[in-house]
């Protein structure tokens, strides 16, 4: 009985033993640090703006354009440029990303503003017999 006894606790032993070692399955949760982004306008057209959004630990990112009637709506990239183009008018909007992975370190937000400032389009015209042109809101020597 004592052999049994003895074999009973030392597989008892091992159990707990073996139970509170670390698993190697287990992912550790890596925290997303460093969040940052850059917003660059379009040379071409300057109601046009690319994101491109950047964090340690982060697998995907939510890029929110402030855009007029939808609040809520993003676009999602895995750290590549988005773009959206604003509408015709001199305003300023808050662009919010936020950073995401998938071994279920919380979430990361920045946020910042961009101004963007609409000129509307002007038309030059030369009328025959008139050699003045001139342009409203320019200055003549």
């Amino acid at each position: 009985m004592s052999i049994t006894k003895n074999l009973f606790y030392s597989l008892f032993a091992s159990l707990i033993i073996m139970g509170c070692s670390k698993d190697d399955d287990v992912a550790e949760i890596t925290e997303i640090t460093g969040l940052d982004f850059t917003i660059t306008a379009n040379a071409n057209d300057q109601l046009q703006i690319d994101v491109l959004p950047s964090a340690t630990g982060a697998a995907t990112y939510d890029v929110y354009f402030d855009a007029v009637g939808a609040p809520t709506s993003f676009v999602a990239t895995t750290g590549d440029a988005v773009t959206s183009t604003y509408p015709e008018a001199t305003a300023t909007y808050t662009i919010k990303v936020i950073a995401k992975n998938t071994n279920g370190a919380l979430d990361l937000e920045l946020t910042k503003s961009h101004t963007v400032e609409y000129v509307a389009p002007r038309s030059i015209s030369n009328f025959e017999g008139s050699d003045d042109v001139t342009l409203v809101g320019s200055t003549s020597a």
